[in-house]
């Protein structure tokens, strides 16, 4: 996806849809700040970053996309080839919505989106990072 580019703390250069996304992530409840403490990483104009202060965690956005499904499968390829350790995909996305969860050295990642046949503008993938006790695994 090329260079992030770092907005910063919320600021007129992010979207109203990145700010509504960071704050309704189970990761904004953990990191107890209000959204305008996050810092945003924008990736290019279709995927955004967000991390949270005090929560081992950070979210990935993907919106704008022409076909994010299949950005979707080159970037998990990747992370197999990385040794990311996945579970079943839950409508793997021909449908109108998939999900599935990966494991990798104390980090959990559970990416969710829409399927090729939804029609809706607005959010169409998310890849939420967290780390978890190294025991957990």
């Amino acid at each position: 996806m090329g260079k992030g580019k770092m907005v910063g703390k919320t600021s007129a250069d992010v979207p109203a849809l990145i700010k509504r996304f960071a704050e309704t992530q189970p990761a904004a409840r953990i990191s107890g700040v209000a959204p305008t403490w996050f810092d945003y990483v924008s990736f290019s104009p279709e995927v955004w970053a967000v991390a949270y202060p005090r929560a081992k965690a950070c979210d990935v956005m993907v919106t704008g996309s022409v076909d994010h499904v299949a950005w979707r499968d080159q970037q998990v390829a990747a992370m197999q080839r990385n040794g990311w350790i996945g579970g079943s995909a839950v409508n793997a996305g021909n449908g109108d919505f998939w999900s599935v969860r990966y494991t990798k050295a104390g980090m959990d990642l559970k990416i969710e989106g829409l399927g090729n046949k939804a029609d809706r503008k607005g959010v169409q993938m998310s890849w939420q990072f967290q780390q978890v006790a190294a025991n957990r695994e």
